[in-house]
């Protein structure tokens, strides 16, 4: 059973109540905090960035709590389960899925970077191989840059990725990757850790999730474009 049949997903960015349900594992005095980038390029009005637990699932946390509802309900298939292992569950789907052959014997692995990461994975010293792949799923790993292709679509979302150092767009992977005008999620870079990008309106809701034609992420579609001339 694929995830899109077994994984429940929010895809209204316009619910405040499923929105406020986010689940911290960490001691903060504070989840949310207002971001006032004045002088950059990807400043924007209510922005927000949501603290996400340390560790390898950090990115993780804060791309699952932008859209999918059983990691905010803690509800999963009816049974009762802490995001940590909801995470583990869907990375353990995922792995599996990467080296799944569609019918003409292609796999989800295949296909990422245009089939180039399948021509460095035929290389003894390569750390990009499909068994290396799916260990980095299935262990807990920091996610490999090279992943965010399958998982954006695998989740059909787009991900846009802003650097807390530099305070503008990251550019980690070629944006045709990534961006393929599909609700998207936003993910602040912190060198080792991650955290949540939402939009808070002035009534406190907050949008975890955008459309293509959304006023902030085509901001950031805008950025991204003017590094690649």
């Amino acid at each position: 059973m694929s995830l899109k049949q077994k994984l429940e997903f929010l895809e209204d960015d316009d619910d405040p109540g499923a929105a406020h349900q986010i689940y911290d594992l960490t001691p903060l005095t504070s989840l949310c905090e207002a971001i006032n980038w004045h002088k950059s390029y990807v400043n924007f009005p209510g922005l927000t960035r949501v603290r996400a637990p340390r560790g390898n699932n950090a990115f993780y946390h804060c791309f699952l709590n932008s859209f999918f509802l059983p990691y905010r309900t803690r509800v999963l298939n009816t049974i009762q389960l802490q995001p940590a292992n909801i995470i583990r569950m869907v990375r353990m789907e995922l792995a599996t899925k990467l080296g799944e052959p569609d019918d003409g014997g292609v796999t989800p692995y295949d296909r990422l970077a245009s089939g180039v990461l399948t021509a460095c994975g035929r290389h003894d010293r390569s750390s990009c191989s499909l068994p290396d792949a799916q260990r980095s799923l299935l262990q807990d790993m920091f996610p490999a840059t090279y992943l965010l292709e399958f998982l954006c679509d695998e989740f059909q979302k787009d991900l846009y990725l802003i650097s807390g150092t530099t305070r503008d767009v990251y550019p980690v992977v070629d944006p045709q990757y990534l961006v393929k005008k599909r609700p998207a999620v936003v993910v602040l870079f912190m060198g080792n850790h991650f955290e949540q990008i939402v939009v808070e309106d002035k009534d406190g809701t907050q949008h975890t999730l955008f459309g293509p034609e959304n006023k902030f992420i085509m901001k950031l579609l805008k950025r991204i474009e003017s590094h690649m001339v």
